[in-house]
């Protein structure tokens, strides 16, 4: 488990802890032993104080995120805490090399920057927290209102009262957090520069390339293993692809929740049906005993018939649905038929229903569609029929109208090395900069002064 790099931690504290809703209100370390120095770097002294930080965002982190037990989370971190010290150490060690070569020393500009970080951070937390609240009191009167104060203006002031709770709850000020942003900041700034001239060569782009399709051939070799390397990014980049897919991007034109709701159940009892109606069908096929025969093919035959029904209601359904939106569809529609893709973008980003599609770079990746693909055979279907640049008309599923545009279709086989080369090169530089960044470190460690004291942690 890695470490977070760097000395104090109170921005990331925060943003964690906000975001999980909690804040320090048990302690998890006891304070008083905070000036106990566990080690000195050049003698410049770590404090417990700095080791209780970082401990007490694991356990939130562990307890909140991962759903530890407190002694969990307790026995976790006593296995971490040598690797913690180390982390400290480091942490200053680098601290101690960046400020020697003038990366510390911060413009009006930089500050300015960190300010807006934290500014944005602090905004954050308070409409997650207005969101909550509007939900909670749903259709309530809201009591302890200021005179000719609204529900919403209510929820913001309360809120932003309690994002300065916390942090004072957590000793910690708005003038902190800024502080240590831009030393992170800087600090980022610093690694970037000591490590910006490391390269890569290109016979080793080649054969990270080879390498990669070698792997990829054979363990994709179905559609399903496919599929779900694209969907999880079970690889930096896909260097093999299987036949039938396509890439496409889509604008929906969501349907009423509550109708939303209904077709959903309704597609759902029909699955749960035809997966009935498969087994009695394997059944019949298997079963030798006529008596048992028939009485699967009765089963199986009641089992269609309800089906059947199903299928009205969700039909009728979907006919009453589509007509609550045809207007607006159609409208979103005729804006987008011949649209080329920035503009097919910039209307979806301001239109779709689908928040997996509402910023142009994941919508310029796309959703595969193709075999196994798991999507809505509608969807799927539509999506597999188009041409590269070609945009179809509107198909519905039980979510909405989905206006779909292919982006490419994907040839089956290796992905020429031109189409991967750079997305190669950038992971193996990112790598071959860790590694010399890691070296560096090393090295900077073993001509330091360094005194460890973990007895005392």
């Amino acid at each position: 488990m890695e470490v977070l790099c760097m000395k104090k931690i109170l921005a990331a504290v925060l943003v964690l802890l906000t975001a999980v809703g909690v804040f320090s209100g048990c302690n998890l370390v006891e304070a008083d032993d905070g000036n106990v120095v566990i080690a000195t770097v050049n003698g410049v002294s770590i404090l417990k104080s700095d080791y209780n930080e970082i401990y007490n965002y694991w356990y939130y982190y562990l307890v909140n995120s991962y759903g530890y037990t407190a002694d969990q989370a307790t026995q976790t971190l006593e296995g971490m805490s040598s690797d913690i010290l180390e982390q400290l150490i480091e942490e200053e060690l680098i601290a101690q090399m960046a400020e020697k070569d003038g990366f510390l020393n911060y413009t009006q500009e930089d500050r300015d920057a960190a300010a807006a970080v934290i500014n944005e951070d602090k905004q954050s937390y308070i409409e997650s927290l207005v969101t909550q609240y509007k939900n909670a009191f749903e259709g309530q009167e809201v009591k302890g209102k200021n005179e000719g104060e609204s529900d919403e203006d209510y929820f913001y002031r309360i809120a932003e009262q309690k994002y300065y709770k916390n942090l004072e709850d957590n000793g910690v000020t708005e003038e902190e957090l800024i502080q240590e942003q831009l030393k992170t900041a800087a600090l980022e700034k610093y690694q970037e520069d000591k490590v910006k001239d490391v390269t890569v060569l290109e016979s080793d782009i080649v054969t990270e390339y080879e390498e990669q399709y070698n792997t990829q051939l054979e363990a994709l070799s179905t559609d399903s293993a496919f599929v779900s390397a694209w969907n999880e990014s079970t690889y930096k980049t896909l260097v093999y692809y299987r036949a039938g897919y396509s890439l496409v991007q889509h604008i929906l034109i969501s349907f009423e929740e509550e109708d939303q709701k209904t077709l959903q159940a309704y597609a759902e009892t029909i699955a749960e049906y035809d997966e009935e109606i498969n087994d009695y069908t394997a059944d019949i096929e298997e079963e030798t005993d006529e008596a048992k025969k028939a009485e699967y093919q009765q089963s199986l035959d009641r089992a269609k018939e309800e089906q059947a029904e199903y299928q009205q209601k969700y039909e009728e359904a979907l006919t009453a649905a589509k007509a609550k939106i045809q207007d607006q569809t159609d409208e979103v529609y005729a804006s987008v038929k011949d649209a080329d893709e920035d503009t097919f973008i910039s209307v979806m980003v301001e239109k779709t229903g689908d928040t997996g599609m509402k910023d142009a770079d994941t919508a310029k990746k796309g959703y595969l569609v193709g075999p196994e693909d798991n999507m809505a055979e509608e969807f799927s279907q539509m999506g597999q029929s188009l041409e590269a640049g070609q945009i179809g008309e509107p198909v519905a599923t039980y979510y909405g109208y989905h206006i779909i545009r292919c982006i490419k279709k994907l040839n089956e086989g290796k992905v020429p090395y031109e189409d991967v080369k750079e997305e190669i090169q950038q992971y193996l530089t990112e790598t071959k900069k860790e590694e010399e960044w890691t070296a560096m470190i090393e090295t900077w460690k073993t001509e330091a002064k360094i005194k460890k004291y973990p007895n005392k942690l």
